[in-house]
């Protein structure tokens, strides 16, 4: 049996699937699929545009599906804002974590006065539960550390 305070060996990738957008974008990619299809067929121009169009979607498709969330590592976590911007905190930075389940965030307070609110609400409510309490779990694990 695990001690409550043992930490993973191997650490869990959370992914933020958004089904409508991603449904949205297949359409897309299969409507201009589609259409590249037929305008190629007939020896019209617009196979480019579509094709272009196509090869795009494909990819902003796979980057939302295979692009994780947050990623949990032992010295630091990651969250995932957009299609560029990664933001890494610091468990060490940390003096506060609050979380609101009917908000769906997490609160992380720095040196009292900055804090960041993290919107977590796309994850699963069990998901939503372990994150917490494996980001609480190595922020209580570095303030023992400190405190030794």
């Amino acid at each position: 049996m695990k001690n409550i305070m043992e930490l993973p060996d191997k650490y869990p990738v959370y992914f933020e699937r958004k089904p409508y957008h991603m449904l949205l974008i297949l359409i897309i990619v299969l409507i201009s699929g589609y259409i590249t299809y037929y305008s190629f067929r007939a020896y019209t121009v617009y196979h480019i545009y579509s094709a272009f169009v196509c090869a795009l979607s494909t990819i902003y498709l796979s980057w939302l599906y295979f692009n994780p969330f947050s990623e949990i590592h032992p010295e630091h976590f990651e969250i995932n804002y957009g299609l560029f911007s990664h933001k890494k905190f610091s468990y060490r930075d940390i003096q506060k974590l609050e979380y609101d389940d009917k908000q769906k965030k997490i609160l992380l307070i720095f040196n009292d006065h900055e804090s960041t609110a993290i919107s977590i609400k796309t994850l699963k409510h069990q998901e939503r539960e372990k994150y917490v309490e494996m980001i609480k779990l190595h922020i209580y694990k570095d303030l023992l550390e400190r405190d030794e």
